[in-house]
């Protein structure tokens, strides 16, 4: 916990007490996209859609850790972006990216892992 100093001590929530979390990040190699799809009748981006249709943007990254396929959510990944790489996903494929995810030991996976950035300078991924 970090608390600021000018502002006094309260029980329960408070502005004056905020909670640090670090979030670890790693690189790894992008192998794959799946679309994004309406969950129920909804509007994106100024169109209709139906249940189960498909909203031509990326909607999960599939990316290779430790010998395995995992499945990454777009995060940091703006509208825009997204539909530019669903349209052009050899320009993501193959990419080293950077991911963050939430520590835990238990987990066999990462946990909770969201798209940060490209690493177009990088050739190798870090698991």
């Amino acid at each position: 916990m970090i608390r600021i100093e000018d502002e006094p001590y309260k029980y329960g929530r408070s502005w004056g007490m905020m909670r640090y979390v670090v979030h670890p990040t790693i690189d790894l190699r992008v192998v794959g996209v799946e679309e994004a799809t309406a969950k129920k009748r909804m509007k994106f981006l100024g169109q209709w859609y139906e249940k189960g249709d498909g909203l031509g943007a990326v909607g999960r990254i599939v990316v290779s850790y430790k010998g395995n396929e995992i499945g990454v959510g777009p995060g940091a990944m703006s509208h825009a972006d997204r539909r530019f790489f669903w349209s052009n996903q050899s320009d993501l494929v193959g990419q080293i990216i950077k991911i963050k995810y939430k520590r835990d030991d238990t987990y066999e996976a990462l946990r909770q892992p969201t798209f940060v950035a490209i690493h177009p300078d990088k050739t190798t991924p870090d698991a």
